[in-house]
């Protein structure tokens, strides 16, 4: 099937009628169409994971080509520009639970009842992700999503494409790892170490530090060079104040909640009272802060090669200056202390 579409590429390219290198030119005329169909085939050839050099690539070289994957695929934010905002959040970070707040606030204030239940289908009847189809005319419709778009969809044109606000949720890296491993781990099939170091192609785990590192530097990018737009929110520093970041991120998307909408949004600042709102069906679990049994936790040689790769690739940290320690993280970001609490910014 890739090779088709990589076929169907080129195809297309020849018979577009676009020449970027005019036929007529000696020796190079059909330069141009050689090279888009070996660029297609090439990456056909990369992603049904054929290529026998994959495995003797060193990492930086298989992640700038998960870089560049989604460079070349990912064009989220104009597929789904109909919206009126979007709610960006990192894997594992606090997504089902600021989704359920701000939908729990919406519907006080149009007079809807909340979500049923806090994940599976029911918990996007208001708020949820931008190809499902819109229950409420009335309701502001905000996309979730933990999309890495591509580089290219900034330099759009405003005029080619809607640019609502965003609201981009993060959290330390190490403890969404966690949160992450605890979830997967009968999927992963493989230790906390091996999980630590990641892998760089982007093809054994659903989240490991590569993909972090990957959102990281790209939402950093977008939200250095559109603050205005993009609102930056921890989910640490949500934790420690829902009452401040609540009203904030709701003022940012425009949901103008009344007072009595963002109390009916505050009464669900309980983890617990998300946990209790999972749908039994959805397949889909919360994992808790606090388990019966002892937690998994990185150990020293984790930390340092999870270290080590941060500080070679990471470009944004977000105020996430080290790996979190995970007593105390709580409203605590790595690089800050309790006694320095980080205020809300766009």
């Amino acid at each position: 099937m890739m090779y088709a579409m990589a076929a169907l590429a080129g195809v297309a390219y020849a018979s577009s009628g676009i020449d970027l290198i005019p036929n007529r030119t000696p020796w190079i005329g059909h330069l141009d169409e050689c090279t888009v169909f070996a660029v297609a085939f090439s990456l056909a050839f990369v992603r049904s994971g054929h290529w026998p050099l994959r495995a003797t690539m060193p990492d930086w070289a298989r992640f700038r080509l998960r870089v560049l994957r989604a460079d070349l695929g990912n064009f989220f934010f104009i597929q789904h520009r109909h919206v009126d905002g979007f709610l960006v959040s990192g894997k594992n970070s606090g997504s089902h639970w600021l989704k359920y707040m701000l939908s729990a606030g919406l519907a006080a204030q149009h007079g809807l009842e909340p979500p049923a239940h806090s994940t599976g289908q029911g918990a996007e009847d208001i708020i949820g992700h931008p190809a499902r189809p819109r229950r409420y005319a009335d309701v502001p419709r905000i996309g979730t999503t933990h999309t890495i778009p591509s580089a290219l969809v900034r330099y759009v044109p405003r005029l080619l494409a809607r640019r609502p606000p965003i609201v981009l949720l993060l959290r330390a890296i190490d403890a969404a790892m966690l949160s992450n491993y605890t979830k997967w781990q009968a999927q992963y099939e493989t230790s906390l170490a091996d999980f630590a170091r990641g892998d760089p192609s982007g093809r054994r785990f659903v989240a490991d530090i590569w993909w972090y590192v990957h959102f990281f530097n790209r939402w950093g990018e977008w939200a250095e060079a559109d603050p205005a737009r993009i609102l930056v929110v921890r989910y640490e520093d949500l934790v420690a104040a829902p009452a401040v970041w609540v009203p904030r991120i709701a003022g940012h998307l425009k949901l103008e909640f009344s007072d009595v909408a963002l109390q009916q949004a505050l009464r669900f600042t309980s983890k617990q009272a998300i946990r209790e709102r999972q749908d039994p069906n959805a397949g889909e679990v919360i994992v808790p802060d606090d388990a019966g049994a002892p937690r998994a936790a990185f150990d020293g040689r984790d930390m340092q090669a999870m270290s080590a790769i941060l500080a070679r690739y990471l470009r944004h940290d977000f105020g996430y200056r080290t790996l979190a320690a995970r007593e105390g993280a709580i409203g605590t970001p790595a690089g800050r202390s309790a006694q320095q609490p980080h205020e809300p910014r766009s």
